[in-house]
């Protein structure tokens, strides 16, 4: 099942929230603001609904309101002092998903890892926990 057959079934199921579509300009105006290239898998998603609430799970896009917002989550994130004992996140990765206590991080285009799914968590100093190959591997894991 490919991401946009995954989205089209997510959008028919009740209780899913969705943003609005973005256009390529406002997509290229999130990648310059955040400083990176989102992986093409990524750029689907935000052109057919902008970011999607379901299940329990909010994977960020484009909104007015912080809470689904991919920038300002990213921020939040990329300002949080951490501890010395912690890793890094990667400076080629974003955050997708807030985990509560961590977060699902893509690759951004052009990274040796280009749209793999990684799982970081603070309860292991930000070690990565769990991948996925492609988003579509990671929607079909937690959004369906």
């Amino acid at each position: 099942m490919e991401v946009a057959e995954i989205l089209n079934k997510i959008i028919s199921e009740k209780g899913a929230k969705f943003g609005d579509a973005l256009s390529d300009r406002q997509i290229k105006a999130l990648e310059i603001e955040l400083g990176m290239k989102f992986a093409d898998s990524y750029k689907l998603i935000l052109k057919k609904c902008g970011f999607i609430s379901y299940g329990g799970f909010t994977l960020f896009g484009a909104s007015e309101d912080s809470y689904y917002d991919i920038i300002s989550r990213n921020k939040k994130m990329r300002e949080e002092e951490l501890p010395d004992d912690f890793i890094p996140l990667p400076d080629d990765a974003y955050a997708i998903v807030d985990y509560g206590g961590g977060y699902y991080l893509q690759y951004a285009k052009g990274s040796p890892r280009e749209g793999q799914i990684s799982l970081v968590l603070d309860e292991t100093f930000y070690n990565e926990e769990d991948t996925w190959p492609d988003l579509e591997a990671f929607l079909k894991c937690y959004f369906l």
